[in-house]
């Protein structure tokens, strides 16, 4: 994982906290259902899209299609946004695929977890990885985001997750997903966890002491995420019967590194008693 893509999930997790700040106004997610006319143009765009063919260069790909195309501009819906790992051409084609509901795009590929594969592993994949996403808030479908959640230590992408999506699923189930990902860490280099780690407010204590575990585990390694990664769900995301445990994970990098000595301090502040 490049310095780079961290920084990139950082910035997306803030951009998430920011919207969600209790001093700001929390904005609605901006995905509605198709419209019954939005609806009846979809089956024959779907059915093409979501039929992979190949490249010039023999490469299977998923079909493209403009935002000036007779097609797209008929469905008049909104831009897709430009998100981390989506080709510019591809913007129209995951706006599509977004329109679509998960129950339309499984009858493509037979799955979720086989349309997430091919979104994987296709030309011009990260599509339908966003479309599914897309599709997942539009119709707020708990069964697709929880499955692109599992399926995020997979992608070949830095996959950019939306706050709108991950509120789809219901926190407990969130939490046990969370624990099923921290369970198969490696070495948490991996951003995306924490992305997501950063967005569940309330975890359980497994949940704590499997991430504690893991700086334990790991925090001397180079390139680990734990020092690179910059939000502090660490610190006020961990369960309060494991903040004296998590503040003496963190002792022996407290004057080197700037997470631990962050997080030591806010955690700290959560040990003292309210007045």
């Amino acid at each position: 994982m490049s310095a780079w893509a961290i920084a990139s999930a950082c910035t997306v997790t803030l951009a998430a906290c920011i919207l969600k700040s209790p001093a700001m106004k929390t904005y609605p997610c901006p995905y509605l259902p198709a419209t019954e006319a939005q609806a009846a143009l979809l089956p024959p765009l779907i059915d093409r899209l979501l039929t992979p063919g190949k490249s010039p260069f023999d490469v299977p790909q998923l079909p493209l299609i403009t935002a000036d195309a007779t097609e797209f501009v008929a469905l008049k819906t909104e831009r897709h946004p430009l998100l981390l790992g989506l080709d510019p051409s591809t913007i129209a084609l995951a706006a599509v695929i977004g329109l679509a509901t998960p129950a339309q795009i499984i009858a493509k590929f037979g799955s979720l977890e086989a349309a997430l594969d091919a979104g994987n592993r296709l030309q011009h994949g990260a599509a339908l990885l966003y479309g599914i996403q897309t599709s997942a808030m539009r119709y707020r479908d708990a069964a697709a985001a929880e499955a692109l959640v599992r399926f995020s230590p997979k992608m070949s992408i830095h996959f950019q997750f939306e706050h709108w999506m991950l509120e789809v699923i219901e926190p407990t189930q969130f939490d046990a997903i969370l624990l099923e990902l921290t369970k198969a860490w490696a070495n948490p280099k991996d951003a995306m966890t924490w992305v997501l780690l950063e967005h569940h407010k309330a975890w359980s204590e497994q949940l704590s002491a499997n991430v504690i575990a893991a700086v334990k585990a790991h925090g001397t390694e180079p390139r680990t995420a734990v020092w690179w990664y910059r939000g502090n769900g660490f610190a006020e995301n961990m369960h309060p019967s494991l903040i004296a445990d998590a503040i003496e994970a963190l002792k022996p990098y407290a004057k080197t590194e700037a997470n631990a000595k962050r997080w030591t301090t806010k955690l700290k502040k959560r040990l003292k008693p309210k007045s």
